[in-house]
């Protein structure tokens, strides 16, 4: 989930311009016809019909991605 998380991070840096007059949505999407997450970042325009809009990233629906495995043995150990 860690490399999910950072390829996140990085395309909503990539898209996210912070312009003057421009307004941002993110959209996460529980995608049933392809089993997955989908995180959306979707761009307007004041005043301005169009909205432009970025496929971030696909996650699936795996329960093990989302298990904190590794850090719940760590704190069990000390």
């Amino acid at each position: 989930m860690l490399a999910e998380s950072k390829q996140l991070i990085a395309n909503f840096d990539r898209y996210f311009l912070r312009r003057y007059q421009w307004r941002y949505h993110l959209l996460i999407v529980d995608n049933h016809l392809f089993d997955c997450y989908t995180f959306f970042l979707q761009a307007q325009r004041a005043r301005e019909r169009l909205i432009h809009s970025y496929d971030l990233l696909e996650i699936p629906h795996r329960p093990s991605l989302y298990q904190p495995t590794s850090l719940s043995r760590f704190k069990a150990a000390y």
